[in-house]
């Protein structure tokens, strides 16, 4: 509940609550255990989208890999879980500059997408469009 705070939160505009909550997130399910956890992937990804809205495209970028170890599988390439960490991926590799990884992991990503016809599907869609625009080439 405290990573859907933290995301709450961002789109709220609180970013310093936003990382104080998904921090202590992160923290309490990585205090759990080693070995792999499958409730990582919700306070890895709500980091990973704090330290992007701060500019910081090149911490949010392990966190993402993480999440997406994390999440797939279990999880189908479909499941929005999955899309959502790799479009926030493709939006951190292309602000630290990796334009050829970005446009390879979109070019996986886009026909799934274009498949799905939920809205989330479609502000996912809208986040892509927003890092082409940022970020030519993509």
């Amino acid at each position: 509940m405290r990573a859907e705070l933290a995301e709450a939160e961002l789109d709220a505009g609180h970013i310093e609550e936003a990382e104080a909550a998904a921090s202590e997130a992160l923290a309490a399910v990585r205090k759990q255990g080693s070995g792999p956890n499958l409730r990582l992937g919700s306070p890895l990804y709500a980091l990973a989208r704090i330290k992007l809205a701060q500019g910081h495209a090149g911490e949010a970028e392990p966190l993402l890999r993480e999440a997406l170890a994390v999440r797939s599988p279990p999880d189908p390439a479909s499941d929005p879980r999955v899309l959502e960490v790799q479009v926030a991926l493709i939006n951190a590799l292309s602000a630290t500059g990796k334009q050829d990884a970005a446009r390879r992991l979109r070019a996986t990503v886009d026909p799934l997408l274009a498949k799905t016809a939920s809205p989330y599907a479609a502000d996912l869609r809208g986040r892509l469009a927003a890092t082409s625009s940022k970020h030519s080439g993509l």
